[in-house]
């Protein structure tokens, strides 16, 4: 089970997933924000990621946002795949983006892709 109701909230914490996980559930991030580590493995959070913490993906695996996302905190992939939908499902369009290594950022809809790379900060992608 993850957290309890209908909130998870991070203040700094890091999830680190055992197995795919596909979670309805409302992700707060508070001031220090959140680590999503999907560990190899694939999951998706289609419930919405509010506040004002930042997100950060790690390791190996696809994490896909399909929520109306609002946190304003910025969103780092630091390993991975992060999938989303439009720049609704990543901090409502608001925020810095970065990614490092060979991580990637992805749009399956649009055919908008951003190609792996090294360390990148972005404000906008088109």
């Amino acid at each position: 089970m993850l957290g309890f109701g209908q909130f998870v909230d991070f203040y700094g914490g890091t999830l680190k997933t055992t197995g795919s996980l596909v979670t309805a559930r409302t992700i707060s991030l508070l001031a220090l924000g959140g680590i999503i580590d999907t560990n190899g493995f694939n999951s998706t959070f289609s419930g919405n990621i509010i506040n004002s913490g930042s997100l950060t993906k790690t390791g190996a695996g696809t994490l896909t946002l399909t929520g109306t996302n609002t946190y304003s905190g910025g969103t780092n992939l630091n390993g991975g795949i992060l999938a989303v939908n439009g720049d609704g499902n990543l901090c409502g369009g608001k925020g810095d983006r970065s990614q490092r290594g060979g991580a990637a950022m992805g749009w399956w809809q649009d055919a908008r892709t951003h190609p792996p790379g090294g360390a990148s900060t972005h404000r906008s992608y088109g």
